[in-house]
Protein backbone atom coordinates (compact mmCIF):
# COMPACT_ATOMS: atom_id res chain seq x y z
CA UNK A 1 0.00 0.00 0.00
CA UNK A 2 1.32 3.19 -1.00
CA UNK A 3 2.26 5.97 1.74
CA UNK A 4 -0.74 9.03 1.19
CA UNK A 5 0.04 11.96 -0.19
CA UNK A 6 2.51 14.09 2.67
CA UNK A 7 3.44 11.02 4.58
CA UNK A 8 6.68 8.69 3.56
CA UNK A 9 8.29 5.81 4.71
CA UNK A 10 10.84 6.73 7.19
CA UNK A 11 13.12 5.05 9.54
CA UNK A 12 12.88 5.85 13.26
CA UNK A 13 14.22 4.87 16.69
CA UNK A 14 11.34 4.11 19.33
CA UNK A 15 10.79 2.72 22.87
CA UNK A 16 9.54 -0.24 22.63
CA UNK A 17 5.85 0.50 24.20
CA UNK A 18 4.69 2.65 21.01
CA UNK A 19 3.83 -0.51 18.98
CA UNK A 20 1.32 -1.55 21.84
CA UNK A 21 0.02 1.65 22.44
CA UNK A 22 -3.45 2.20 20.84
CA UNK A 23 -6.01 4.98 21.54
CA UNK A 24 -8.68 4.74 24.02
CA UNK A 25 -11.38 6.41 22.57
CA UNK A 26 -14.28 6.86 24.08
CA UNK A 27 -13.55 4.75 26.52
CA UNK A 28 -10.57 7.20 27.48
CA UNK A 29 -10.59 9.20 31.40
CA UNK A 30 -9.19 11.98 30.09
CA UNK A 31 -9.14 12.68 26.29
CA UNK A 32 -7.13 15.07 24.43
CA UNK A 33 -9.91 17.15 23.13
CA UNK A 34 -10.78 18.72 26.10
CA UNK A 35 -8.74 21.41 27.98
CA UNK A 36 -6.03 22.10 25.56
CA UNK A 37 -5.82 24.83 22.66
CA UNK A 38 -5.71 22.71 19.71
CA UNK A 39 -3.91 23.93 16.69
CA UNK A 40 -4.54 23.59 13.19
CA UNK A 41 -1.61 23.64 10.26
CA UNK A 42 -2.36 26.23 7.41
CA UNK A 43 -2.73 23.25 4.81
CA UNK A 44 -5.40 21.66 6.72
CA UNK A 45 -7.10 24.71 8.08
CA UNK A 46 -7.24 25.42 4.21
CA UNK A 47 -8.72 21.90 3.31
CA UNK A 48 -11.51 22.78 5.66
CA UNK A 49 -12.54 25.65 4.30
CA UNK A 50 -13.05 24.37 1.20
CA UNK A 51 -14.65 21.56 2.29
CA UNK A 52 -18.59 21.01 1.27
CA UNK A 53 -19.15 18.01 3.61
CA UNK A 54 -22.66 18.43 4.35
CA UNK A 55 -22.07 17.77 7.65
CA UNK A 56 -19.24 19.35 8.58
CA UNK A 57 -18.62 22.44 6.24
CA UNK A 58 -20.43 24.95 8.16
CA UNK A 59 -18.73 23.44 11.32
CA UNK A 60 -15.39 24.03 9.55
CA UNK A 61 -16.58 28.05 8.37
CA UNK A 62 -17.39 28.82 12.44
CA UNK A 63 -15.41 26.78 14.84
CA UNK A 64 -12.14 26.54 12.63
CA UNK A 65 -10.68 29.95 13.07
CA UNK A 66 -7.34 31.49 12.68
CA UNK A 67 -5.42 32.98 15.36
CA UNK A 68 -4.96 36.80 15.90
CA UNK A 69 -0.82 36.53 16.53
CA UNK A 70 1.62 34.40 15.97
CA UNK A 71 0.50 31.94 13.12
CA UNK A 72 2.84 29.73 11.52
CA UNK A 73 2.94 27.22 8.90
CA UNK A 74 2.02 24.89 11.71
CA UNK A 75 0.01 26.60 13.99
CA UNK A 76 -2.17 28.88 12.05
CA UNK A 77 -5.57 28.51 13.19
CA UNK A 78 -7.95 26.88 16.85
CA UNK A 79 -10.76 24.95 17.07
CA UNK A 80 -13.26 26.35 19.63
CA UNK A 81 -14.46 25.40 22.54
CA UNK A 82 -17.71 23.94 23.87
CA UNK A 83 -19.65 25.79 25.59
CA UNK A 84 -19.34 25.41 28.96
CA UNK A 85 -17.27 21.71 28.57
CA UNK A 86 -14.11 23.00 27.47
CA UNK A 87 -13.69 20.61 24.93
CA UNK A 88 -13.66 20.37 21.03
CA UNK A 89 -16.15 21.38 19.30
CA UNK A 90 -15.47 18.10 17.63
CA UNK A 91 -15.96 15.88 19.57
CA UNK A 92 -18.94 13.74 19.57
CA UNK A 93 -19.86 11.05 22.29
CA UNK A 94 -15.92 10.74 22.96
CA UNK A 95 -14.70 10.65 19.68
CA UNK A 96 -13.87 13.22 16.56
CA UNK A 97 -17.04 14.27 14.36
CA UNK A 98 -13.76 14.70 11.62
CA UNK A 99 -12.16 11.50 11.57
CA UNK A 100 -15.67 9.73 11.98
CA UNK A 101 -17.11 11.82 8.86
CA UNK A 102 -13.65 12.45 6.77
CA UNK A 103 -11.53 10.10 7.88
CA UNK A 104 -8.20 10.10 9.59
CA UNK A 105 -5.91 11.48 7.00
CA UNK A 106 -7.94 14.86 7.17
CA UNK A 107 -6.95 15.01 10.48
CA UNK A 108 -4.88 18.23 10.99
CA UNK A 109 -0.89 17.62 11.73
CA UNK A 110 -1.33 18.32 15.68
CA UNK A 111 -4.58 15.56 16.25
CA UNK A 112 -2.64 13.05 13.84
CA UNK A 113 0.49 12.52 15.73
CA UNK A 114 -0.83 13.22 19.20
CA UNK A 115 0.73 11.56 21.50
CA UNK A 116 3.57 11.29 19.60
CA UNK A 117 6.23 13.61 18.31
CA UNK A 118 9.45 13.18 16.04
CA UNK A 119 12.25 14.72 16.03
CA UNK A 120 15.47 14.59 13.96
CA UNK A 121 18.84 14.33 16.08
CA UNK A 122 21.66 14.54 13.63
CA UNK A 123 20.38 11.72 10.87
CA UNK A 124 18.62 9.65 13.40
CA UNK A 125 14.35 10.58 13.87
CA UNK A 126 13.55 9.65 17.29
CA UNK A 127 9.53 8.69 18.27
CA UNK A 128 8.52 9.80 21.80
CA UNK A 129 5.16 9.61 23.43
CA UNK A 130 3.96 12.15 25.32
CA UNK A 131 2.83 10.66 29.23
CA UNK A 132 0.18 13.37 29.11
CA UNK A 133 -2.09 10.46 27.74
CA UNK A 134 -3.37 8.34 30.10
CA UNK A 135 -2.70 5.41 27.68
CA UNK A 136 0.77 6.19 27.32
CA UNK A 137 1.40 6.86 30.57
CA UNK A 138 0.20 3.19 32.09
CA UNK A 139 2.09 1.66 29.28
CA UNK A 140 5.35 3.48 29.66
CA UNK A 141 5.46 3.19 33.59
CA UNK A 142 4.31 0.31 34.52
CA UNK A 143 6.01 -2.00 31.73
CA UNK A 144 9.50 -3.32 32.65
CA UNK A 145 10.56 -3.46 29.27
CA UNK A 146 8.78 0.43 27.89
CA UNK A 147 12.04 1.96 27.32
CA UNK A 148 13.75 -0.81 24.91
CA UNK A 149 14.97 0.72 22.06
CA UNK A 150 14.24 -0.51 18.61
CA UNK A 151 14.73 0.33 14.75
CA UNK A 152 11.06 0.81 13.06
CA UNK A 153 10.52 1.77 9.32
CA UNK A 154 6.79 4.06 10.30
CA UNK A 155 4.78 5.65 7.48
CA UNK A 156 4.49 9.62 8.59
CA UNK A 157 3.76 13.04 8.13
CA UNK A 158 7.80 13.66 7.04
CA UNK A 159 6.59 17.60 7.28
CA UNK A 160 5.88 17.32 11.33
CA UNK A 161 9.62 16.10 12.16
CA UNK A 162 11.06 18.55 13.90
CA UNK A 163 14.56 19.04 13.78
CA UNK A 164 16.86 19.99 17.00
CA UNK A 165 19.05 23.54 16.45
CA UNK A 166 22.36 24.43 16.04
CA UNK A 167 25.51 23.97 13.84
CA UNK A 168 26.37 20.63 13.30
CA UNK A 169 29.11 19.86 15.72
CA UNK A 170 26.86 21.50 18.58
CA UNK A 171 24.12 19.16 18.10
CA UNK A 172 26.53 16.55 17.54
CA UNK A 173 28.08 17.09 21.16
CA UNK A 174 24.99 17.57 22.77
CA UNK A 175 23.44 14.61 21.17
CA UNK A 176 26.36 12.66 23.06
CA UNK A 177 25.16 13.74 26.18
CA UNK A 178 21.62 13.16 25.36
CA UNK A 179 22.45 9.33 24.77
CA UNK A 180 24.47 9.32 27.59
CA UNK A 181 21.44 10.67 29.58
CA UNK A 182 18.65 8.06 28.43
CA UNK A 183 21.19 5.00 28.73
CA UNK A 184 22.00 6.64 32.74
CA UNK A 185 18.57 6.65 33.79
CA UNK A 186 17.85 2.86 32.57
CA UNK A 187 20.89 1.48 34.54
CA UNK A 188 18.67 0.18 37.13
CA UNK A 189 21.86 -0.36 39.91
CA UNK A 190 21.89 2.67 41.19
CA UNK A 191 18.75 5.01 42.43
CA UNK A 192 17.12 7.83 40.44
CA UNK A 193 18.49 10.52 42.99
CA UNK A 194 21.90 9.10 42.60
CA UNK A 195 21.83 9.19 38.85
CA UNK A 196 20.03 13.01 38.86
CA UNK A 197 22.80 13.82 40.73
CA UNK A 198 25.41 12.44 38.40
CA UNK A 199 23.93 14.12 35.45
CA UNK A 200 23.76 17.95 36.64
CA UNK A 201 27.53 17.31 37.82
CA UNK A 202 28.36 16.19 33.82
CA UNK A 203 25.70 18.66 32.34
CA UNK A 204 27.45 21.36 34.48
CA UNK A 205 30.67 20.64 33.06
CA UNK A 206 29.85 20.69 29.69
CA UNK A 207 28.73 23.84 29.22
CA UNK A 208 32.13 24.63 30.61
CA UNK A 209 34.14 22.85 27.92
CA UNK A 210 31.69 24.00 25.79
CA UNK A 211 32.04 27.54 26.64
CA UNK A 212 35.84 27.37 26.60
CA UNK A 213 35.35 26.29 23.01
CA UNK A 214 36.86 22.90 23.58
CA UNK A 215 35.73 20.50 21.39
CA UNK A 216 34.46 17.04 21.48
CA UNK A 217 32.76 18.28 24.88
CA UNK A 218 30.21 15.64 24.84
CA UNK A 219 32.30 12.75 24.75
CA UNK A 220 34.99 13.84 26.79
CA UNK A 221 32.35 14.25 29.69
CA UNK A 222 31.48 10.72 29.10
CA UNK A 223 34.72 9.99 29.48
CA UNK A 224 34.64 11.30 33.06
CA UNK A 225 32.22 9.70 34.28
CA UNK A 226 33.46 6.67 33.47
CA UNK A 227 36.80 7.56 35.15
CA UNK A 228 35.16 8.68 38.07
CA UNK A 229 32.92 5.66 38.49
CA UNK A 230 35.99 3.44 38.05
CA UNK A 231 37.79 5.54 40.65
CA UNK A 232 35.10 5.36 43.41
CA UNK A 233 35.62 9.02 43.55
CA UNK A 234 31.39 8.96 42.70
CA UNK A 235 30.24 6.85 45.64
CA UNK A 236 32.30 8.84 48.01
CA UNK A 237 30.57 11.60 46.66
CA UNK A 238 27.43 11.00 46.62
CA UNK A 239 27.18 8.82 50.27
CA UNK A 240 27.83 12.31 52.01
CA UNK A 241 24.88 13.39 51.11
CA UNK A 242 22.20 13.08 53.13
CA UNK A 243 18.46 13.10 52.89
CA UNK A 244 16.57 16.66 53.56
CA UNK A 245 12.91 15.60 53.47
CA UNK A 246 12.38 18.60 55.23
CA UNK A 247 13.81 21.05 52.48
CA UNK A 248 12.43 19.22 49.19
CA UNK A 249 8.84 19.20 50.68
CA UNK A 250 8.65 22.69 51.30
CA UNK A 251 10.60 23.60 47.98
CA UNK A 252 8.49 21.39 46.08
CA UNK A 253 5.56 22.53 47.46
CA UNK A 254 5.98 25.82 47.38
CA UNK A 255 6.73 25.51 43.46
CA UNK A 256 4.07 23.77 42.66
CA UNK A 257 1.83 26.22 44.64
CA UNK A 258 3.98 29.07 42.98
CA UNK A 259 3.32 28.23 39.18
CA UNK A 260 0.06 25.89 39.34
CA UNK A 261 -3.30 26.90 37.67
CA UNK A 262 -6.72 24.91 38.00
CA UNK A 263 -6.48 21.76 36.08
CA UNK A 264 -9.40 22.25 33.13
CA UNK A 265 -10.76 18.72 33.98
CA UNK A 266 -12.94 17.38 37.02
CA UNK A 267 -10.33 14.17 37.22
CA UNK A 268 -7.25 16.16 37.55
CA UNK A 269 -8.72 18.26 40.18
CA UNK A 270 -10.05 15.29 42.08
CA UNK A 271 -6.32 13.84 41.83
CA UNK A 272 -4.90 16.69 43.11
CA UNK A 273 -6.98 17.02 46.04
CA UNK A 274 -6.49 13.56 46.76
CA UNK A 275 -2.20 14.65 46.65
CA UNK A 276 -3.08 17.53 49.17
CA UNK A 277 -4.98 15.12 51.41
CA UNK A 278 -1.78 13.05 51.52
CA UNK A 279 0.29 15.52 52.15
CA UNK A 280 -2.19 16.50 54.90
CA UNK A 281 -3.60 19.91 53.48
CA UNK A 282 -7.35 20.51 52.83
CA UNK A 283 -8.52 19.25 49.38
CA UNK A 284 -10.67 22.15 49.23
CA UNK A 285 -8.55 25.16 49.93
CA UNK A 286 -5.34 23.61 48.74
CA UNK A 287 -3.69 24.84 51.92
CA UNK A 288 -0.86 22.62 53.62
CA UNK A 289 0.25 23.15 56.87
CA UNK A 290 4.00 23.20 57.18
CA UNK A 291 4.74 22.04 60.43
CA UNK A 292 3.98 18.05 59.93
CA UNK A 293 4.98 18.07 55.94
CA UNK A 294 7.87 16.91 56.35
CA UNK A 295 6.89 13.77 58.21
CA UNK A 296 4.26 13.04 55.25
CA UNK A 297 6.39 13.83 52.93
CA UNK A 298 9.15 10.85 54.51
CA UNK A 299 6.49 8.79 55.31
CA UNK A 300 5.09 9.33 51.51
CA UNK A 301 8.53 8.26 49.82
CA UNK A 302 8.75 5.37 52.35
CA UNK A 303 5.51 4.02 51.40
CA UNK A 304 6.19 4.94 47.56
CA UNK A 305 8.92 2.91 47.22
CA UNK A 306 6.51 -0.49 48.96
CA UNK A 307 4.23 0.49 46.34
CA UNK A 308 6.81 0.24 43.69
CA UNK A 309 8.28 -2.59 45.33
CA UNK A 310 7.62 -4.86 41.87
CA UNK A 311 8.03 -2.00 39.55
CA UNK A 312 11.41 -0.75 40.45
CA UNK A 313 11.80 1.05 37.02
CA UNK A 314 9.04 3.22 37.91
CA UNK A 315 10.75 6.49 38.52
CA UNK A 316 13.43 5.95 35.84
CA UNK A 317 10.76 5.75 33.06
CA UNK A 318 9.15 8.96 34.80
CA UNK A 319 12.74 10.60 33.77
CA UNK A 320 13.11 8.78 30.35
CA UNK A 321 9.73 9.72 29.09
CA UNK A 322 10.66 13.82 29.64
CA UNK A 323 13.71 13.18 28.74
CA UNK A 324 12.39 12.10 25.99
CA UNK A 325 9.19 14.11 24.98
CA UNK A 326 11.04 17.55 26.27
CA UNK A 327 13.92 16.85 24.01
CA UNK A 328 17.10 17.23 26.79
CA UNK A 329 19.23 19.19 26.58
CA UNK A 330 18.22 20.94 23.42
CA UNK A 331 14.98 22.53 25.04
CA UNK A 332 16.96 25.00 27.05
CA UNK A 333 20.05 27.77 26.22
CA UNK A 334 22.24 25.41 28.41
CA UNK A 335 22.78 21.28 29.22
CA UNK A 336 22.52 23.06 32.88
CA UNK A 337 19.65 24.51 32.74
CA UNK A 338 18.11 21.47 30.82
CA UNK A 339 19.09 19.79 33.83
CA UNK A 340 17.49 21.97 36.42
CA UNK A 341 13.91 22.06 34.60
CA UNK A 342 14.37 17.90 34.08
CA UNK A 343 14.96 18.05 38.22
CA UNK A 344 12.39 20.55 39.36
CA UNK A 345 9.66 18.66 37.45
CA UNK A 346 10.89 15.02 39.27
CA UNK A 347 10.39 16.92 42.44
CA UNK A 348 6.85 18.08 41.75
CA UNK A 349 6.22 14.43 40.44
CA UNK A 350 7.77 12.55 43.28
CA UNK A 351 6.45 15.05 45.82
CA UNK A 352 2.56 14.31 44.08
CA UNK A 353 3.21 10.49 44.32
CA UNK A 354 4.38 10.67 47.64
CA UNK A 355 0.85 11.94 48.53
CA UNK A 356 -0.70 9.27 46.78
CA UNK A 357 1.11 6.62 48.03
CA UNK A 358 -0.43 7.16 51.89
CA UNK A 359 -3.90 7.13 51.01
CA UNK A 360 -5.58 4.14 52.19
CA UNK A 361 -9.08 4.21 50.87
CA UNK A 362 -8.24 2.56 48.43
CA UNK A 363 -4.85 1.58 48.76
CA UNK A 364 -3.21 3.21 45.38
CA UNK A 365 -1.77 0.77 42.62
CA UNK A 366 0.82 0.72 40.16
CA UNK A 367 -1.92 2.26 37.64
CA UNK A 368 -2.93 4.94 40.11
CA UNK A 369 0.73 6.22 40.65
CA UNK A 370 1.22 6.15 36.53
CA UNK A 371 -2.30 8.44 36.46
CA UNK A 372 -0.75 10.95 38.88
CA UNK A 373 2.52 11.34 36.55
CA UNK A 374 -0.03 11.85 33.59
CA UNK A 375 -2.03 14.66 35.62
CA UNK A 376 0.85 16.11 36.07
CA UNK A 377 2.28 16.14 32.83
CA UNK A 378 -1.21 16.94 31.02
CA UNK A 379 -1.76 19.81 33.53
CA UNK A 380 1.56 20.96 34.21
CA UNK A 381 4.32 20.21 32.25
CA UNK A 382 2.39 21.04 28.82
CA UNK A 383 0.95 24.11 30.18
CA UNK A 384 2.08 26.77 28.18
CA UNK A 385 3.12 29.35 31.06
CA UNK A 386 5.08 26.33 32.84
CA UNK A 387 8.45 26.22 31.93
CA UNK A 388 8.78 30.01 32.15
CA UNK A 389 7.36 30.10 35.73
CA UNK A 390 9.28 27.45 36.94
CA UNK A 391 12.97 28.78 35.50
CA UNK A 392 11.72 31.99 37.26
CA UNK A 393 10.40 30.92 40.61
CA UNK A 394 14.08 28.37 40.25
CA UNK A 395 16.70 31.39 39.07
CA UNK A 396 15.06 34.27 41.40
CA UNK A 397 15.36 32.03 44.49
CA UNK A 398 18.76 30.66 43.81
CA UNK A 399 17.73 27.26 44.04
CA UNK A 400 18.83 26.73 41.11
CA UNK A 401 22.80 26.17 41.76
CA UNK A 402 24.37 22.33 41.64
CA UNK A 403 24.63 23.24 45.73
CA UNK A 404 21.33 23.67 46.04
CA UNK A 405 19.68 21.20 43.55
CA UNK A 406 21.84 18.31 45.27
CA UNK A 407 19.64 18.88 48.44
CA UNK A 408 16.73 18.79 46.45
CA UNK A 409 17.59 15.70 44.89
CA UNK A 410 18.38 12.73 47.72
CA UNK A 411 15.21 11.11 48.37
CA UNK A 412 14.71 9.69 52.04
CA UNK A 413 13.62 6.21 50.80
CA UNK A 414 13.65 4.09 47.11
CA UNK A 415 13.29 1.02 45.57
CA UNK A 416 15.39 -0.15 42.44
CA UNK A 417 16.96 -3.25 41.52
CA UNK A 418 20.29 -3.84 42.66
CA UNK A 419 21.50 -6.71 40.54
Amino acid sequence: MKPAKNQSKVQIVQPKFADRFECLGAQCPEDCCSGWQITIDKSTYETYQRSEHKGLKNRFRSQVVPLKQEQTEESFASIAKSVGSNSCTFLDQGLCAIQRSLGEERLSNTCFNFPRSYVRFEEEVELSMTLACPAVANLALTTSDAFEFELKTQTIRTRTIKRVQGNSSTVEEKNELRVFAIQLMKDPGQPTWKKLITLGVLCERFDELASAGITQAGKKVVDSYHHIVASGQLDDLLSQIGSQPKLQAEAFLLLMQAISFSPLTELARARIKLVLKGLGGDPETGEVPLDNLDNRYELGTLQLSQLLADHPWFLNHVLLGDIMSSGFPFDRESAYRSFVGLSARFGIVRLMLAGTAQLTEPKPSVDDLAQVVQTFSRHYRHHAEFASNLDNCLIRSGWSSLDRMILFLRTPHETYVTS
